[in-house]
């Protein structure tokens, strides 16, 4: 099989190519957030991996999308206690009609911005605390020790 095609069935498939190392091609899942790797031999013939088993949900892994459930029902939650429907929220929040109501039913996953505009509208505000490292901010860490940063290796370099 070509690379071009290796490339497509392997996304078809749902993994993306982390990185190639001799004669093995490591993969990593695509969903964000999913932390599931596996190796494939450049060996002819190369056998393509089975799709990823971990639990996803619209694109992202479980754990992750669990939380952003837990964020939009707090949203929600606090639109009833004020007392506001879906359609006052949208006014206030100056957005499209009936997106807060595909927000609120996770026919729209929002991005940062929005979410914080969400919150803002209702007078909370998003903030963040420390928690244990994931395993794989864990090894990128160690991994980074191990050929420190230099400067020349940024990818984009800005002027200021």
């Amino acid at each position: 099989m070509e690379t071009p095609n290796i490339s497509k069935a392997l996304r078809e498939r749902g993994w993306r190519i982390a990185s190639i190392k001799g004669t093995e091609m490591h993969l990593q899942c695509a969903k964000v957030g999913c932390l599931k790797t596996t190796k494939v031999s450049l060996a002819e013939p190369v056998e393509l991996p089975a799709p990823c088993t971990e639990k996803h949900f619209n694109g992202y892994d479980a754990q992750t999308f669990e939380l952003y459930l837990t964020l939009v029902g707090t949203l929600r939650d606090r639109r009833s206690a004020l007392g506001l429907s879906q359609e006052d929220l949208t006014a206030a929040m100056g957005i499209a009609d009936g997106y807060v109501n595909k927000l609120e039913s996770i026919a729209r996953v929002a991005a940062f911005p929005m979410l914080q505009l969400w919150a803002q509208t209702l007078g909370l505000s998003i903030t963040t605390t420390p928690a244990p490292l994931p395993p794989a901010t864990t090894r990128a860490i160690e991994a980074r020790e191990s050929r420190p940063y230099q400067p020349n290796q940024a990818r984009y370099k800005h002027a200021y």
